[in-house]
């Protein structure tokens, strides 16, 4: 199974496009992907003022394991929902960024992928970049559906096989 981290800005591609969301929820429900989150994505999610696009990503979600951030930053993290982090871990992922708000939050979500996930999932290339700098494996949107699709059609094959016999 694989631990599958979402960006918060990926829910986008998942909520506007159908298949994706149902190849989404199919993995998961078949066991071959947990979706993993935190207090970060959350509390992101919590702030959409959209009330149905909220209920949407909430619903792509509603199964995913909430782990505590690899790091911790003043008023930022969640006590209760967060780990220390060994010193300079978090400045990896930061790079030159300034350490603002949303460039720390960024920081957290690569952490904690690199540490607790396989695969982090976002459309933001400058985030994309910085984790995979750091060994972190990386795709964007599409690249998750096409990966997806074709753990689906696998799925299937092996299914019909089996079905044959």
């Amino acid at each position: 199974m694989k631990k599958i981290m979402f960006d918060t800005n990926a829910n986008d591609a998942a909520t506007s496009d159908e298949e994706y969301r149902q190849l989404l929820i199919w993995a998961q429900d078949s066991g071959y992907i947990q979706l993993i989150t935190t207090h970060i994505q959350r509390d992101q999610i919590e702030a959409i003022s959209d009330t149905q696009k909220r209920a949407e990503v909430e619903n792509i979600h509603v199964s995913a394991t909430q782990v505590a951030t690899h790091g911790a930053v003043w008023n930022l993290s969640k006590w209760n929902e967060a780990r220390f982090a060994n010193e300079g871990e978090l400045d990896k992922f930061l790079g030159s960024k300034i350490r603002n708000n949303r460039n720390l939050t960024d920081a957290l979500i690569g952490l904690t992928a690199l540490k607790d996930g396989n695969i982090l999932i976002t459309d933001d290339k400058s985030l994309g970049k910085r984790c995979q700098a750091q060994g972190v494996q990386v795709m964007r949107s599409e690249q998750f559906k096409d990966y997806l699709e074709a753990l689906n059609k696998t799925h299937n094959r092996k299914t019909s096989q089996k079905s044959s016999k």
